[in-house]
């Protein structure tokens, strides 16, 4: 339900804070995202997480929280390079993140 209220409303969290915060633009509420311990299928190339999400009252109590898990597929650098290669791309840039900082790889 949060998820889909974030979504609905356009808020973006603010990413240079630990964590995913950020004050809802319309209500001024405070919302808190947390990425829970994963879990990574190296052969299948294969990620699970738990993202936590929780909207915090104007005294700190939690308002609501909703926990969604997320399956990603993971691909490499090398491979992602390969690929977009083969298909007659080419890499201007790479980044890390929405805020252009410099590649890097996670570290599980």
């Amino acid at each position: 339900m949060i998820c889909s209220i974030l979504a609905s409303t356009g808020w973006r969290p603010e990413y240079r804070t630990a964590g995913l915060s950020g004050i809802h633009p319309e209500t001024g509420r405070r919302y808190k995202g947390e990425i829970l311990p994963t879990g990574f299928d190296h052969l299948n190339q294969i990620r699970h997480d738990l993202w936590r999400y929780a909207e915090i009252g104007p005294t700190g109590e939690v308002l609501g929280e909703d926990t969604r898990e997320i399956t990603l597929r993971w691909t490499y650098p090398w491979e992602l390079h390969h690929l977009l290669n083969l298909c007659g791309f080419i890499i201007e840039a790479e980044y890390s993140d929405f805020l252009s900082s410099a590649p890097a790889m996670a570290t599980n």
